[in-house]
């Protein structure tokens, strides 16, 4: 009987061990970063968080408040669902996160601190929903067999995009595409006599405007309800075009902006002379007419890339050159687009080559700061070459030329949150 009765009570004793031991464990699980003081310290806390339940990556900025946080940025760590956020300012009572790529629902966060004081638990807030503000839309999803260059939208939130062709004979594939806001493709909505439109635009009477690159540049007016198109020969390479105001159609070329009749395309006239630089990219905005420029020039007082601009008068005329940014000192990145938002900030697109990066695109605000826009997402295991872009909504298109690995090339949509300055005919 003793020996019976000894064996029930180390059963129960193991038992008992066992719960408490387990118990212990659900307690107290592992920390994510286990902290350098093993004795621990006060554990944060979290009493609020903002936005309460959703963030968009590269967008939001997330501030938690609570207690039991430091002032030193490097002992604080932030986790979306085990993903690392960027820890931007601390105190012992609020954190501002810039929230990871973990574009996942019922997200739980998590705080710990490590150093002296560091804790042996962390806070957590649950459920938390990080979203994504890029996409690649199309159905199906555009790739480097669709060789898209240049892109334009109208009010109603439809893209329209230049296919160039993929050889010579391949008379079918000079076509514009047509993107439907609900990401539906027309392959087929307009055919084009002319070859890599580089640039595109909406004009006057809803007329779409499409221009080529090669020597002797040629323009067409395609009328986006009929179908109908009429050509011009502008009489030098083209990379970009746009309306003032008034309805006057101004495009750069390899040194010179050129303004053109859009209701007589034979008729253009020369506008700026620009000898010695290629003019990449034109942005008609608040009355002037801005141009990303790359000096190709011998004079080595005047290399590398400027963004300037023109005071546009009521004639169409324009006012003397202005610099605005000294690109070459700031970037290495080639520019290629320009586009405004309502608030007077400028997005610069830029391209790589093969030995060159693309800079993704660069936000430049009304004040002059200086930002890489959604860095972690067109900056990161990417680095996307952004050749032209056009604003729909609150949405930014933008058609991807990656000279460096073509298996890059594709259409990307960017929500922004606001909408785009206001264009003529837009």
């Amino acid at each position: 009987m003793k020996r019976n009765n000894l064996t029930i009570v180390l059963g129960v004793v193991i038992i008992l061990s066992t719960l408490i031991f387990t118990s212990c464990e659900e307690e107290y699980p592992d920390p994510l970063w286990p902290g350098d003081n093993p004795d621990g310290g006060p554990a944060p806390t979290i009493t609020s968080v903002t936005p309460s339940d959703t963030a968009w990556t590269d967008a939001d900025t997330v501030i938690i408040v609570g207690t039991n946080s430091s002032d030193d940025i490097g002992s604080m760590h932030v986790a979306f669902g085990g993903v690392r956020g960027q820890i931007v300012a601390s105190t012992t009572t609020q954190l501002s996160i810039l929230p990871p790529t973990n574009f996942k629902d019922s997200l739980t966060i998590k705080i710990d601190r490590s150093g002296e004081n560091g804790t042996l638990t962390f806070a957590e807030y649950y459920p938390y929903f990080l979203k994504n503000p890029f996409s690649k839309p199309g159905d199906p999803i555009f790739a480097e067999v669709d060789m898209i260059y240049g892109i334009a939208a109208d009010n109603e939130g439809n893209v329209f995009l230049s296919s160039a062709i993929l050889n010579a004979s391949d008379v079918s594939s000079k076509k514009i595409i047509k993107l439907l806001p609900n990401g539906d493709r027309i392959d087929d909505w307009s055919k084009t006599a002319t070859n890599k439109g580089v640039a595109m635009r909406m004009g006057p009477n809803g007329n779409l405007f499409y221009m080529n690159y090669n020597a002797g540049g040629w323009i067409s007016k395609t009328d986006t309800l009929t179908g109908g198109t009429d050509y011009g020969q502008l009489g030098t390479a083209t990379f970009d075009l746009d309306f003032d105001s008034n309805g006057n159609l101004f495009y750069v070329g390899e040194d010179a902006i050129y303004k053109v009749d859009p209701s007589d395309l034979s008729v253009s006239e020369l506008a700026m002379d620009y000898t010695d630089y290629k003019l990449k990219a034109a942005r008609v905005y608040n009355g002037n007419l801005y141009v990303g420029s790359v000096y190709i020039g011998t004079d080595t007082l005047l290399t590398g890339q400027k963004i300037w601009k023109h005071s546009i008068a009521s004639d169409g005329s324009l006012g003397s050159q202005q610099e605005v940014v000294d690109w070459t000192s700031k970037y290495s990145s080639i520019i290629s687009a320009l586009e405004f938002d309502e608030y007077g900030n400028m997005f610069v697109g830029t391209v790589s080559t093969a030995d060159i990066e693309s800079d993704g695109i660069i936000k430049i605000s009304a004040s002059g700061i200086h930002s890489y826009f959604y860095p972690q997402l067109l900056r990161g295991d990417i680095t996307y070459s952004v050749y032209k872009m056009t604003w729909t909504g609150n949405y930014m298109y933008c058609s991807i030329r990656d000279g460096a690995d073509a298996s890059n090339n594709t259409i990307i949509k960017l929500n922004m949150f606001s909408k785009s300055a206001e264009y003529h005919e837009r």
